[in-house]
């Protein structure tokens, strides 16, 4: 008899090898531990069922606690969408996500939507497209637990942790152009197929498992290698119209130019270089993607002109809001 089973589960076996396959992936996804800090840093962003861009937690300890945020593109989060015709800076939405890496469940992302928009904060100045959302206590205790538990880049000004602190734009010249060092570009693997300019005919990969009923998802944080297009300055972008809230200003992007094939779903992706001495290597933060020209260039931008702003942010001090920055712009007619 048990001979008899034996060989009818290897017949089904041979006869559904896409599900025992798909099976195992699944069970890889739930249950598989986390690569390493970096890739629990990361976070990504959706909206109406699309990735739209990423981010990483970055923070610094406040009076003796820790202090985090989601650090993205303000064009993610001042772009309305195709799907939605609302921007997370707009509105308050049940289809616009964010999604943390959910500490000790792999690759498993909590969700969080409902953001109220006078939380996303940036800079005044608009060539520099950074925002960020300071995280709750009720928000990383979904994540983490508590925010001593939470995965973070930390960005105190003293900080050189080698395991994840952050890189000043003084020392580009001597690591992000050697070909040892960097850049790393962490992102969700999240492909768009289609032609790059036409997105009302792209087609987005579905490559998260997504389990609304208990707000999580897991998908796979991927590292590329890029390699640096310019020296140790800043490639002066022209003047491109930029979307906030669906309306048109015309800005210049400085940016540091990598040859790597991106999307504009990679924008936020955080870009680190390795750093350290003797043997004792690690990662550390030295911008993010803000810009693509959907096909072998994309720009990143340092985080020195946004440090002073997310620490003094993090710290309880004033702070530019996206929503009263929106206000102030001389549109373009």
């Amino acid at each position: 008899m048990k001979k008899i089973l034996d060989w009818r589960f290897v017949v089904w076996m041979r006869r559904n090898k896409l599900e025992c396959a798909l099976m195992g992936a699944l069970l890889f996804l739930l249950l598989a531990p986390g690569c390493d800090r970096l890739e629990e840093a990361h976070g990504f962003v959706r909206s109406g069922g699309y990735t739209i861009g990423n981010g990483v937690l970055v923070g610094c300890r406040v009076e003796g606690k820790p202090r985090v945020a989601l650090l993205t593109c303000r064009h993610v989060v001042t772009a309305r969408m195709l799907e939605t015709g609302k921007a997370f800076a707009e509105v308050s939405q049940k289809d616009n996500y964010i999604y943390l890496n959910k500490r000790g469940w792999g690759f498993g992302y909590a969700a969080l939507n409902n953001i109220d928009p006078t939380r996303w904060l940036t800079v005044k100045d608009l060539k520099y497209d950074f925002a960020w959302i300071i995280l709750n206590e009720s928000e990383i205790s979904r994540v983490a637990g508590s925010a001593d538990a939470l995965s973070f880049v930390n960005i105190a000004e003293d900080g050189q942790d080698r395991s994840g602190g952050f890189v000043c734009e003084r020392r580009f010249g001597e690591i992000v152009n050697d070909e040892n060092t960097g850049p790393f570009v962490y992102s969700l693997f999240s492909q768009v197929l289609g032609p790059a300019n036409e997105p009302t005919k792209q087609f987005y990969f579905p490559c998260i498992l997504r389990l609304p009923w208990v707000k999580m998802a897991w998908g796979i944080v991927t590292r590329q290698r890029a390699k640096m297009t310019s020296s140790d300055r800043i490639i002066p972008w022209p003047k491109i119209p930029t979307d906030l809230c669906g309306r048109k200003y015309e800005t210049s992007i400085p940016a540091y130019g990598m040859k790597w094939s991106s999307h504009v779903n990679k924008s936020g992706s955080p870009v680190f270089v390795q750093v350290g001495e003797n043997g004792e290597k690690g990662l550390a933060l030295s911008g993010i993607v803000t810009i693509s020209d959907n096909k072998e260039f994309t720009g990143f931008q340092s985080l020195d002109a946004v440090l002073p702003d997310i620490r003094e942010s993090l710290a309880g001090g004033k702070s530019v809001r996206v929503i009263d920055l929106i206000q102030t712009i001389p549109w373009r007619r």
